[in-house]
């Protein structure tokens, strides 16, 4: 398991200034863009954001906006990401989108010719397609090229979210955590949906989750969250070696 940090595309800047940080090379990022930022990217604007992010573990991009149905779209995002050194693309898929979507097979051609995989983000049943059609999609090709990108927040007044996350940990690549609380409870989580994220951790290494643990707070300046962070490592660290 590792941890990471989502971070939106106009943060970027910052990470030349906590390098430095004992713990900051053990760290993944995710990065945030819209979809007018991957439309209106220029060549030469990714070659930048490449060489600033150099230095950085960049895992994938992630979205609010279902791009499937955009061969073009999808494509220009598998370059970037290869560009980047990058592995997951991260997207919500509405429950419309499936008869949007008309091109998973050349979809799915293209993620395997790049080695990539698209991680569908799982959100409000209510109006986003529930996991089951998820893995259904995912045993139509492979566990490779497609996952789950499952969003804990959005998820946390689920009574069975840790069942349903452990029945289907096997297509989880990416798990996203917000509200957490620190303090020593007994419960994984309480009734107002926060996280205990110490025993998260256990919990997921019991599973031996394998993936990324992402601290979703992609509009907070990183430095109001490096003691959070620290503490989230310093504690993974003590369970790895055990």
């Amino acid at each position: 398991m590792n941890i990471g940090l989502s971070r939106d595309i106009k943060f970027i800047p910052e990470m030349e200034a906590i390098e430095s940080i004992p713990f900051f090379r053990n760290l993944y990022f995710e990065i945030v863009v819209s979809q007018k930022y991957l439309e209106d990217i220029s060549i030469s604007e990714i070659i930048d954001l490449c060489e600033f992010t150099s230095d950085v573990n960049i895992i994938g991009i992630r979205l609010s906006s279902n791009i499937l149905y955009d061969l073009d779209l999808v494509e220009k995002s598998l370059y970037i990401l290869d560009e980047l050194k990058a592995k997951f693309l991260v997207v919500p898929f509405f429950t419309n989108s499936k008869y949007q979507v008309k091109d998973m097979d050349k979809i799915f051609e293209l993620t395997a010719n790049y080695n990539k995989t698209i991680c569908i983000e799982t959100l409000s049943p209510k109006f986003f397609l529930p996991i089951k059609y998820i893995t259904e999609m995912i045993d139509k090709y492979t566990k490779s090229v497609f996952g789950i990108a499952y969003n804990m927040y959005y998820n946390r007044m689920n009574k069975n979210m840790f069942n349903e996350i452990g029945e289907n940990i096997e297509y989880i690549k990416i798990l996203y955590f917000m509200n957490f609380y620190k303090e020593n409870k007994l419960n994984i989580l309480d009734n107002m949906g926060e996280i205990n994220i110490f025993r998260l951790i256990r919990y997921l290494h019991r599973y031996k989750f394998r993936y990324f643990l992402i601290l979703d707070y992609p509009d907070i300046t990183i430095y109001n969250l490096i003691n959070d962070i620290e503490k989230i490592m310093e504690f993974l660290f003590s369970i790895k070696e055990k």
